[in-house]
């Protein structure tokens, strides 16, 4: 069964337009140095009435529960952790199967 690495977040007050302009395509790029991510998918949501401040998602599919230690370890994934993470007010992360 896959993975479904999913991830909403909040940004800061202050946070960057710029930054929050840039993290789905960083989080996309993850693909070029992690090559066991099966598919990954990011954007911003268009339902602000209901997002409770969470306004960008992240699904990362992995090939099975034995790649999630790998992908949060990867030198890649901690460094976007590095670079957004100051600039966040919240986050909630799930795994399911499939």
């Amino acid at each position: 069964m896959v993975v479904e690495h999913i991830v909403l977040f909040k940004w800061k007050a202050d946070a960057p337009a710029d930054l929050k302009a840039s993290f789905a395509a960083d989080v996309l790029a993850l693909r070029k140095s992690m090559a066991f991510i099966v598919e990954a998918k990011a954007g911003e949501t268009f339902t602000k009435e209901r997002n409770q401040g969470y306004d960008h998602v992240i699904i990362i599919t992995l090939p099975d529960r034995e790649h999630l230690p790998k992908y949060a370890t990867h030198e890649s994934h901690v460094a976007l952790l590095d670079k957004y993470n100051p600039h966040l007010e919240g986050k909630l992360a799930m795994d399911i199967e499939r």
